[in-house]
């Protein structure tokens, strides 16, 4: 069972276990501003270089450099649903609107920050009980391929779930062009990778061949949080579990992690996200100590060494939330007391 050994901020951390010591190092740790955790699904977005960072403050979009100045950029009258960098100067942002009566409506914007103007990419309205009132109409996203590159599904039943079953997309997969090109920024896609979920399992999608694997049954994880997998296609996660494609291996964290904060008790994996660079997740665990209180930790797990920090502690800030890595992996944004936070990493 790995074990944390931990230094104090802007020393090399380490954690170390039966499998070896994994290095942690934190340069510094630098507060950008007053941000929600808003979409709580990915309320920090960096930008295809990592040069930037756009966050919400409520309904207003805010981008930041990787030194916390930051910018507001545009106030919305929808709540943001999801949001993706398209590329260094267009974002794309789901939102949704809830009507007076029982029907409101979503829609996908293309956000230019170069003339700070804004066009419809697609809209439905949702009936009483969540359905939209035109199914060929409604979407779902955006996400990023495994490779990174964004998309969103059309014809979407509801968001966890594809109306058939087995991996065969019959929800379409559109891909949209950005207005700029960013010869030096942008990566080429000869693989585009997603996975979702199928009525019977998970599945890892060949975008362009056509070809899906199920990598897991769906009695085995429930519908919770969307599943992940890594750029190189060889780990997935989904809820507590991640699992190696080829073994079919899998590790619970729930397992793992056993350090909680004092008088509580483990909960649940509430939000996770590959490492670009590593064969880490980054993970967020809820902690339960009565009905009424429960504490947020932000976490680091190599799945290489079974090895394992907790953020949280090595910069003693109890209850962080929200984290993304930045596209090199050296930098992570979370949300900490109502404030938007960038971790330097050595």
């Amino acid at each position: 069972m790995a074990k944390r050994v931990l230094l104090w901020l802007a020393l090399a951390l380490f954690a170390s276990g039966t499998t070896g010591a994994a290095e942690f190092v934190v340069e510094k740790v630098i507060e950008v501003g007053p941000a929600s955790i808003n979409p709580l699904l990915g309320p920090f977005n960096w930008s295809p270089s990592g040069s930037q960072l756009a966050y919400f403050d409520r309904n207003k979009l805010f981008i930041t450099d990787t030194l916390g100045n930051s910018q507001e950029i545009m106030a919305f009258d929808f709540t943001p649903n999801r949001f993706e960098w398209l590329s260094e100067k267009e974002i794309l942002i789901a939102l949704r609107k809830y009507g007076p009566g029982p029907i409101d409506s979503n829609s996908l914007i293309r956000l230019d920050l170069g003339t700070l103007s804004t066009d419809m990419v697609e809209s439905f309205s949702r009936q009483p009980g969540g359905r939209p009132t035109i199914m060929q109409d409604s979407f779902d996203g955006p996400f990023k391929t495994a490779e990174g590159q964004v998309y969103y599904r059309k014809n979407v039943v509801r968001a966890t779930t594809i109306n058939q079953s087995k991996g065969d997309s019959v929800e379409p997969i559109i891909f949209p062009q950005s207005r700029y090109t960013d010869p030096d920024n942008s990566p080429k896609f000869d693989n585009r990778h997603i996975i979702k979920w199928g009525l019977d399992g998970i599945y890892i999608v060949d975008i362009i061949g056509g070809d899906s694997i199920r990598v897991g049954l769906k009695a085995e994880f429930p519908i919770a949080l969307w599943p992940e997998v890594n750029s190189d296609l060889s780990w997935y996660i989904c809820t507590h579990k991640i699992c190696d494609v080829k073994s079919e291996k899998c590790i619970s964290l729930d397992t793992i992690i056993t350090d909680f904060p004092e008088g509580s008790r483990f909960g649940s994996i509430v939000y996770y996200s590959f490492c670009p660079t590593r064969p880490e997740i980054l993970f967020e665990a809820l902690y339960s100590v009565n009905p009424d209180n429960e504490i947020y930790r932000v976490g680091i797990f190599n799945y290489e060494t079974f090895e394992y920090v907790i953020i949280d502690d090595l910069i003693n800030k109890l209850g962080c939330c929200t984290p993304a890595y930045s596209p090199d992996g050296k930098r992570i944004a979370f949300w900490f007391n109502d404030k938007l936070f960038i971790l330097f990493r050595g």
